[in-house]
């Protein structure tokens, strides 16, 4: 249309295009537009590059991003947060956290400032390779009281997830009780993770408990959730009952079980309070009044009176899982772990 009107598109309208046809998955409009529009490119700036590297690494081609990249380097148009931060997110697509780290630690030399967004998503790499000390360290450097930059609740949650998914429950949990205490109001992909994790290690009690802090706190489960107390009773040893199980755990708490489309369970979309919304019932830290009462951060004495035995248990006091294998170390073995394998002391905390 913009051709038949002789009208000349801008470098917007050329970062428009490739971000539409990024999203789209369709990495020949997006190269094509990029070569035809070459006017445009020459003109555009970090924010139409920042589409365009984007673009590519949702496509799968990070080598045309790093190709880009290095055109931008030798112009001297390279030396923004948004574009490092991009490509720093392709590599840990790709599981390259060498050239992840490289482009990390070149941006200070650069002039290139670090934010959060930077931070969250070196994290996210390192636990996508299975480099959980790594993910730590970045953690331990954010909090540490001397950084400009603060840690949000993706920050916590990345390194929850790593722990959750690699059997360090006890972990996990550690961090949740940080961003308790750091004020962070945590979200339904929060505790699917954590509940997530008692399955993988399966400490049943534990997962019911969370799953009961959850309802208390008013966050609404979903399909996801349903699904992972399906598995959670299979661990119990209800094989064949674990359905009929989970519908009379919703049914206690006055939940009607959510159906497969209820699929509210990623940050941004409909359900539970997301990371920047308010909501004075949706996290560890600011808890209902019946949850204040419990006794527990978790909410799991309640378990006592309202659920059945199950394998597992509490501690007095702070919640932890009662499965040994969730105390092990990701450094190789609980003998090598460092001494906040076991302690309340999180991993990344900095004696004062």
């Amino acid at each position: 249309m913009m051709k038949k009107l002789q009208v000349t598109p801008s470098p917007v309208t050329l970062g428009i295009l490739v971000k539409t046809y990024g999203q789209a998955g369709d990495l020949a409009k997006v190269l094509q537009v990029w070569e035809e529009m070459g006017q445009q490119k020459a003109q555009a700036n970090s924010v139409t590059y920042g589409c365009m590297l984007d673009a590519c690494i949702k496509c799968g081609c990070l080598h045309k991003a790093e190709d880009i990249f290095r055109t931008m380097r030798a112009e001297g148009k390279h030396k923004n947060t948004i574009l490092y931060t991009t490509l720093i997110k392709g590599y840990g697509m790709e599981k390259d956290l060498a050239r992840a780290f490289e482009l990390f630690r070149e941006m200070p030399g650069e002039g290139v400032p670090y934010n959060i967004i930077t931070y969250n998503s070196m994290m996210d790499a390192c636990v996508k390779c299975g480099d959980l000390p790594a993910a730590e360290g970045l953690l331990r450097d954010l909090t540490s009281g001397e950084n400009t930059v603060e840690p949000d609740l993706i920050s916590f949650s990345t390194l929850l997830k790593g722990y959750c998914h690699n059997g360090y429950l006890d972990k996990a949990l550690q961090v949740a009780e940080s961003m308790k205490a750091r004020g962070l109001r945590s979200d339904e992909l929060v505790y699917n993770t954590l509940m997530d994790g008692c399955v993988k290690v399966g400490d049943v009690s534990a997962g019911l408990g969370l799953f009961e802090e959850m309802v208390q706190v008013g966050l609404k489960p979903s399909a996801i959730t349903n699904s992972i107390l399906l598995r959670l009773y299979q661990k119990a040893g209800y094989e064949d009952g674990a359905s009929e199980a989970v519908v009379q755990l919703y049914q206690r708490h006055g939940l009607e079980k959510p159906v497969c489309g209820d699929r509210n369970t990623r940050r941004g979309q409909k359900g539970g309070p997301r990371h920047g919304q308010s909501s004075p019932t949706s996290s560890f830290g600011l808890q209902s009044p019946a949850v204040a009462q419990l006794g527990s951060p978790f909410g799991i004495d309640i378990l006592r009176e309202n659920l059945p035995p199950l394998p597992g248990g509490y501690s007095n006091g702070s919640f932890h899982s009662n499965n040994s294998s969730a105390c092990c170390s990701p450094y190789g073995s609980p003998t090598n772990a460092p001494t906040f394998a076991t302690s309340p002391v999180p991993p990344w905390h900095v004696p004062g």
